[in-house]
């Protein structure tokens, strides 16, 4: 849909303009859009007005000099300089144009025409483009003062163009804009241009394209198609029994057309829909219309030709011989009492088909299966009792699983440093009450898990001056954070202050043990004791968690 701005009409009426001193014949003009009707004799709108630098003067209420130029033009042309004259008068009717000024109040006479100054005339070549420039003040003389009795007057004043015929008689063709003029300061303005929405006419154009169908005798038909298009188009059907020669389906104007209760002579038949407004038409693709037979129960009696021999179904699954001609083929299979779909079958090399019976057809009852073509043509059948399947049934299914993992072995949030004397120092001869070294994390989530060792080192204490205290005064008590993981610990036994150092351990992981990708959570407590010598000073070390694989 497109929206567009129009020119607001002018108001209602038949106007009529005498111009004064160019002859006295009138000629009746119906206000319109002279872009939408461009045969109307008079507007109110497609007009623009400019100061004598072009500039366009949108602006209500913008004041103009009486001596200012003014630019008249239309919207289809170059709308800064030019009209284009058969936008207000028919090609061919008028050959000579006058810019003019009426007074919309001032009745000639009763007679319902306009009396209009001319300001100057132009004979132009008939269906040119014209570039008038005009001021009120061209006017100096004529009927009634001229211009200045316009400007002593004051009030509404319409100032336009008139195509006009027999040498200015009769005018063909108005276009006019309303201004107010000022006399006591020679001055005038205009009144604004108003817009509105005008939705514009779109032909049709096709959105959903009908489908062919396929049903069987007796069954209805659906086709449904749909266009866009502004205003809304209407739609009709139409059918073909060649595709060439079409004819409407009678009362067929809606979306959908419903063909009802088919019929074999109709197969074949194609249908399109016609989509129209007042711009235009579309017509959509054409389909066909498919019917098969009607799915009837064979019998002895009417299919004994495609007959089988019944053979009981195992596990379920029934057989059907249809013929080595009918070899890798596929058929619709149906089973009565009550007809019912099983689907669509392949046949194999030797053009055997597999049916499988549902548990609702094993019921100790006779039923009938049947293969058909697609146009329902029945190919083979057989038909028997279906006995019960014997309890408690059994079958295998294979299940198959896939297990990843990241590959990821790491050691990971060792914290870079821990006071071991938080609050204040340690006495000589004392130990430190317990303080975290904070929570780490043990990843193993490798292809093959062999297990791991989780080993600490430390250095010996110094102080900056070079004081020495031996790295047994440090104490260290692995623990596991969270819950317990089977084959990951954390070392029994503490390390205390005042043992041996080596390289301990803090924590392993035996072979087979998982912390998956998430890892696990290890901290210790870590305590320190002052020899009972030790110089007064602050003393550093450093740990070394080493992660290494068995």
């Amino acid at each position: 849909m497109s929206i567009s701005k129009k020119w607001s009409a002018a108001a209602a009426g038949l106007l009529s303009i005498v111009l004064v001193g160019g002859g006295v014949a009138s000629a009746n003009a119906a206000p319109g859009d002279p872009i939408k009707n461009p045969q109307s004799n008079g507007s109110e709108g497609s007009f623009y007005l400019f100061d004598e630098n072009a500039e366009l003067s949108e602006t209500p209420g913008k004041v103009f000099d009486r001596f200012q130029y003014v630019f008249a033009a239309s919207d289809n042309v170059d709308y800064l300089s030019e009209i284009d004259p058969d936008d207000y008068a028919a090609a061919g009717t008028w050959d000579t144009v006058y810019k003019f000024i009426a007074k919309p109040s001032e009745l000639n006479g009763g007679t319902g025409s306009w009396r209009a100054y001319a300001l100057d005339a132009a004979a132009g070549p008939n269906g040119g483009v014209l570039t008038p420039a005009l001021t009120l003040g061209d006017l100096t003389g004529g009927n009634n003062g001229g211009i200045d009795s316009v400007f002593a007057a004051d009030g509404d004043w319409l100032v336009g163009l008139a195509f006009t015929t027999n040498a200015g008689v009769t005018p063909v063709g108005l276009v006019y804009r309303t201004v107010t003029i000022d006399g006591d300061t020679d001055t005038y303005t205009y009144a604004p241009i108003e817009y509105e929405d005008v939705v514009e006419d779109v032909a049709p154009a096709v959105t959903t394209q009908p489908t062919s169908a396929s049903v069987t005798e007796g069954a209805d038909a659906t086709f449904t198609a749909a266009a866009s298009g502004t205003p809304a188009p209407s739609v009709k059907w139409q059918s073909s029994t060649n595709g060439t020669d079409w004819s409407d389906v009678s009362g067929a104007t809606s979306a959908s057309l419903t063909v009802p209760a088919v019929t074999l002579a109709q197969s074949g038949a194609q249908y399109r829909a016609v989509f129209t407004n007042a711009a235009g038409s579309a017509t959509t693709n054409s389909v066909q219309l498919t019917v098969s037979a009607a799915i009837v129960e064979p019998t002895a009696a009417t299919h004994a030709a495609t007959q089988k021999t019944f053979e009981a179904p195992v596990n379920g699954v029934l057989t059907i011989d249809a013929g080595a001609a009918n070899a890798n083929q596929q058929f619709k299979a149906i089973a009565w009492s009550a007809q019912t779909d099983l689907g669509t079958v392949t046949t194999n090399a030797a053009g055997v088909a597999s049916i499988t019976v549902p548990a609702a057809l094993q019921d100790g009852a006779a039923h009938t299966f049947a293969l058909l073509q697609a146009n329902n043509q029945v190919v083979a059948w057989t038909n028997g009792v279906i006995a019960a399947p014997e309890f408690p049934l059994t079958d295998t299914t294979a299940l198959t699983a896939s297990v990843t993992n990241s590959g990821k072995f790491a050691l990971e949030g060792v914290n870079a440093a821990v006071n071991l004397t938080p609050i204040e120092a340690v006495k000589r001869g004392a130990t430190t009450t317990p303080v975290p070294l904070g929570a780490f994390t043990v990843t193993d989530d490798r292809d093959n898990l062999v297990g791991w060792n989780l080993n600490a080192t430390v250095t010996e204490f110094k102080t900056a001056a070079g004081d020495i205290i031996p790295n047994t005064a440090l104490g260290l008590a692995p623990k596991k954070v969270g819950e317990a993981v089977e084959g990951i610990t954390a070392r029994a036994t503490p390390k205390a202050a005042g043992d041996e150092w080596t390289s301990t351990l803090v924590a392993e992981g035996a072979a087979n043990s998982n912390t998956v990708e998430a890892g696990t959570q290890f901290d210790a407590d870590l305590t320190f004791k002052a020899p009972a010598k030790a110089k007064k000073g602050t003393y550093t070390s450093t740990l070394t968690l080493t992660l290494s694989s068995k």
